[in-house]
């Protein structure tokens, strides 16, 4: 209790000094009060993601890219982009303009890296 007192009159490192605790110890015991502070200082913990215009097109696109790497089949840049001005079309966004910076967005919002894809493709994959 006399830590918690002192915690408005000196800093932390005097708390530490002078109760002779170690740096844990005196972050664990205001844990959560610093938390609350940091809360409150910077607002969630989450950083937020930004809906884009085309959140649909690039959902469907995602949804695509799974199922074609669940099955082992190479996916390229260009692949992607193919994929998405097709799915804009089928949803009938004729305004949609597929570009390089789509890509790198799309990329990086999902950790892609285009790498060589190892093992066996089947004839019924092919096809689909």
């Amino acid at each position: 209790m006399e830590i918690i007192k002192e915690k408005d009159h000196l800093k932390a490192k005097q708390i530490i000094e002078k109760f002779k605790i170690g740096k844990s110890e005196f972050f664990e015991i205001f844990k959560n009060e610093i938390t609350e502070l940091w809360l409150n200082r910077n607002g969630s913990t989450k950083r937020k993601i930004r809906k884009t215009v085309n959140e649909e097109i690039n959902e469907t696109v995602w949804e695509w890219f799974v199922d074609a790497r669940s099955r082992n089949l190479p996916i390229s840049g260009p692949m992607l982009q193919a994929q998405d001005k097709d799915i804009a079309e089928k949803l009938g966004k004729t305004d949609f303009h597929v570009s390089n910076g789509w890509l790198e967005s799309f990329r990086k919002k999902h950790g892609i890296f285009f790498k060589a894809v190892y093992g066996d493709v089947s004839d019924e994959t092919v096809n689909t």
